[in-house]
């Protein structure tokens, strides 16, 4: 069942395209009836056919008279702003690249001040364990559970990072890649080249042979304009 080809009102309405306007309806009425059923009908198309392209070019200049100059008022602003919003954009990269740096930083110096104060934490834990060991061989159970009360709960402290919290900004990680070895990569992760094979069946039509690739001819129809 064929579905009707419908125009809005406002492009019948509109003065500057009324009159193209009730050709195109004239004409997609006409298509929504059209059937194919003799020669003379094919025929008939055809020059359905020539006649949208004629019509398309002429809604296609009427809409490039309007939209035209607003394209290029929007060039000109565009252009007037662009360097504005360039520095703008330069300037912002810039201080994140340099607070980012720093904050690397002091993550760093965080993390390995954290490593020493688990390292003195662990060192401390084992000291007390072992005076508990010492108390136990001396019969003092009671001193020996004190020690080991205090060992487990000897933990690590380490200073506070440099990095202020600051209202309205924030870090979150980002994951990235780089591929080191294509060949190891597993198929899942690849992507066919559609182009490039397409390009292959234009040039090599029936005597395509790519394994995995299935090549058909179909029929497709170009018109001029009447």
């Amino acid at each position: 069942m064929n579905q009707a080809i419908a125009i809005m009102p406002e492009s019948i309405e509109d003065p500057r395209v009324a009159p193209v306007a009730k050709e195109v309806t004239t004409l997609t009425d006409q298509v929504d009836t059209f059937e194919v059923g003799n020669a003379n009908d094919y025929e008939h198309g055809a020059g359905m056919l020539m006649t949208i392209k004629a019509l398309s070019k002429d809604v296609e200049s009427k809409r490039k008279k309007i939209t035209q100059p607003l394209d290029q008022a929007k060039r000109e602003v565009m252009d007037l702003f662009r360097p504005l919003t360039d520095a703008l954009s330069n300037a912002e990269r810039k201080v994140k690249q340099r607070l980012v740096a720093w904050k690397s930083e002091q993550d760093q110096i965080a993390r390995e001040n954290q490593r020493k104060a688990d390292e003195r934490a662990r060192k401390e834990r084992d000291r007390l364990q072992k005076q508990a060991d010492e108390a136990d061989e001396k019969g003092r159970g009671g001193r020996a559970e004190i020690l080991r009360d205090r060992a487990a709960t000897t933990i690590a402290v380490a200073p506070p990072t440099a990095a202020p919290k600051v209202a309205g900004i924030s870090t979150r990680p980002v994951w990235k890649f780089e591929i080191v070895d294509a060949s190891k990569v597993p198929d899942q992760y690849k992507t066919v080249d559609e182009k490039k094979i397409g390009g292959v069946v234009r040039a090599l039509k029936g005597d395509t042979d790519i394994p995995g690739v299935r090549v058909w001819q179909e029929s497709t129809m170009a018109a001029r304009s009447a």
